[in-house]
Formats: structure tokens, sequence, C-alpha cells
């Protein structure tokens, strides 16, 4: 699998979200319950999403990650228990489109790196995800993901 590595210049997203530091073996079933939580939040108040689901991540190591799960939103709604606002931030991204599994993200981001690497572009700290169909519905060789990493 290749998966095409552009430069695009994104804008700032608004977002309702919840904010997590996970076991990264616990990464998919937090995802799961947080969609939901935040899915509840929307509904209730009112907000329009705008886009699919999105992962933001803050850090992460071996163990565990510090993650943002949450929803594009068309205007931010009140912040509500766990439910809080979040901007996904503007600047230049190196985009990638990754089809598969989950598990193989990981693929798909070292792709990124080369990319960048052979550029002799920098990755900023500030990457996240958007999940364009349902894991629930799609087959996992059919999953479409869009990465996006700031670079500086």
């Amino acid at each position: 699998m290749t998966a095409e590595v552009n430069i695009v210049q994104v804008i700032e997203v608004p977002a309702m979200s919840i904010r997590v530091t996970v076991p990264n073996d616990k990464i998919g079933e937090s995802m799961g319950s947080i969609y939901g939580e935040v899915m509840a939040y929307v509904q209730k108040n009112g907000v329009n999403i705008i886009g699919p689901p999105f992962a933001y991540y803050h850090s992460f190591d071996m163990e565990k990650t510090d993650m943002e799960c949450g929803f594009p939103v068309q205007k931010l709604g009140p912040e509500e228990g766990r439910v809080k606002r979040f901007t996904l931030p503007a600047g230049k991204a190196a985009k990638a489109m990754h089809v598969g599994p989950y598990d193989r993200l990981v693929d798909t981001y070292g792709e990124v790196m080369r990319y960048l690497g052979e550029k002799k572009i920098a990755p900023s700290g500030a990457m996240w995800e958007y999940y364009l169909n349902d894991p629930t519905t799609t087959p996992p060789q059919e999953l479409r993901t869009e990465l996006y990493w700031i670079v500086g």
C-alpha cells in the first residue's frame, strides 16, 4: 500500500470533543464511547456537526496516548461535563489517505515521515485523523482515514 502525501493548507475548525489519556490497547474502545457521548451532547444541545469524527493526538508513547476525540461543528456550544470546546489548528499540513484497518495506520504514518524526510520538511506535534466511514458497518480493508500533520 502506498499513500499519496500532499502538503495542504488547513483552516481552523471548531469542534466539540472530549480529551482523555488512555492505555494504547484501549484507544479503539475509548473512541467509540467518546463519540457516543459527544453525539448525545450535540443532539441535546442542537449543535450542528459539519464533518466526520476526528482524533487529535496531543502526545503518545509506547504505553499511553493523550487524545482529543470529537466532531467538527458549525458553531461551538456550551461546555458540559467532559464535552469541551476545541479547535483543530490552521497551518500547512502533510495530508495522506489511509485505506485499510486502523491497526495499519502506522504504515501510512511511516510513508508520511519518509515523504517529509525526503522533502526536508519538519513535522510539528499537531496531528489528527478524520474517520470517513463507520467501522461497525465497513469491512476493515475498506476503512478510509485522512491523516493531517502540521509541518513547520
